[in-house]
């Protein structure tokens, strides 16, 4: 991706971590800025194109002259008027001259805080939107985002995917119409779409509930390397959707299935978590049923416990508890998630079982009642 790379040096902003994320976007979203983000932090954003770049010195430091072409925020130079930056900005080609350049203001100065190169009068199109939107304090909906996400220009496809995957999975799923199949399908089969987002369009293409995809999402389940969990939760995801029985035996016998391996059972769990998420009540008896698996499971039983106990989920509290004493999961990490849980847990059974751990261990149950107490506090 060409944004951020040329001048990737020169940006400043805070990386920002989303509070909540789409459970089926793959990679990691918290890394890297969306353009909308520096669009509200900027006190000024020009469209414009660099010219000469100046070298004063060997440390680097120099001058580039900007032409500015429009004012998409702030009170910045009239579009024609020449700005010189304070620093060396040389360029290859022209289509790096042209960008976005977002500017911070310093007292009495404009400080470049970053560019956005762009290759296309499509992708401008995309900016004026969302500046228009920025200016007036509101935030685009996922609805917009998804809508993008074949865009031809693929800085914006990818920024519209990074909106996607910072979203809340209800949100997701609730856009999942805003787009027609048929876009989808061709992203789906389109062998240069990125991996990391073939699960979330398998899944919106899901949503369309055309019987015909069916065969299309089960042969590339099927296919899908272990080493690409994101593609197989949105691919897991469809299948219950098109097939909810089905679907969901597949799901389920992954998660309890020891010979599985432990990307594709970690996979099947965050579906677990995607569907309560979306449909907690509908999903709540096979959700659980996956939870068990999990907790039985030893390698993905912290992470069930401590899901169910955020949740306040209190079903399984009977296997939860005995899980303690077996022999598959006597480890600190495993054991402290059980005890938080039963530290919750208002099942009378959990508190007699939080009073026999106290008198062997009194120090580790008064470490994370205080430590579950300042969670509480601090929400």
């Amino acid at each position: 991706m060409r944004w951020f790379v040329a001048f990737a040096a020169i940006c400043t902003a805070i990386q920002s971590v989303p509070t909540s994320a789409c459970t089926l976007c793959g990679g990691d979203p918290r890394g890297r800025r969306t353009l909308r983000e520096d669009l509200v932090e900027a006190d000024a954003v020009v469209v414009g194109e660099l010219g000469p770049a100046r070298l004063l010195n060997e440390d680097g430091e120099g001058h580039t002259d900007l032409v500015v072409q429009s004012v998409l925020k702030g009170r910045f130079l009239e579009p024609g008027r020449h700005f010189q930056i304070e620093r060396y900005l040389p360029t290859s080609d022209r289509a790096d001259r042209r960008g976005i350049f977002l500017f911070r203001r310093n007292r009495e100065r404009w400080e470049l805080m970053g560019i956005r190169n762009f290759r296309s009068e499509a992708a401008l199109a995309y900016v004026d939107e969302l500046t228009r939107l920025v200016n007036k304090g509101l935030r685009p909906t996922t609805e917009f985002f998804v809508r993008q996400l074949d865009h031809p220009d693929a800085d914006v496809s990818s920024d519209a995917f990074l909106e996607v995957a910072r979203s809340a999975d209800s949100e997701v799923a609730a856009a999942a119409r805003s787009i027609a199949p048929q876009r989808l399908r061709r992203l789906l089969l389109d062998p240069a779409t990125p991996a990391d987002r073939r699960g979330l369009i398998a899944f919106l293409l899901a949503c369309a509930r055309e019987p015909s995809d069916l065969q299309l999402i089960q042969r590339m389940l099927r296919d899908v390397p272990a080493d690409h969990p994101g593609t197989r939760r949105g691919l897991l995801a469809a299948y219950i959707v098109l097939q909810p029985k089905e679907g969901w035996e597949h799901t389920l016998q992954t998660l309890a299935d020891p010979r599985t391996g432990f990307l594709e059972r970690h996979a099947a769990f965050d579906v677990l978590l995607f569907m309560k998420n979306w449909q907690p009540e509908a999903y709540r008896p096979n959700i659980l049923l996956g939870m068990r698996a999990a907790i039985v499971s030893g390698d993905l039983a912290d992470l069930a416990v401590e899901e169910l106990r955020r949740w306040k989920w209190w079903d399984l509290t009977e296997v939860i508890l005995e899980a303690y004493h077996w022999p598959t999961h006597d480890s600190p990490i495993v054991r402290r998630a059980i005890l938080r849980y039963a530290v919750g847990c208002p099942v009378a059974a959990a508190a007699k079982f939080v009073e026999n751990v106290r008198k062997d261990d009194p120090e580790l149950v008064k470490e994370i009642t205080e430590a579950l107490r300042d969670e509480i506090n601090h929400r």
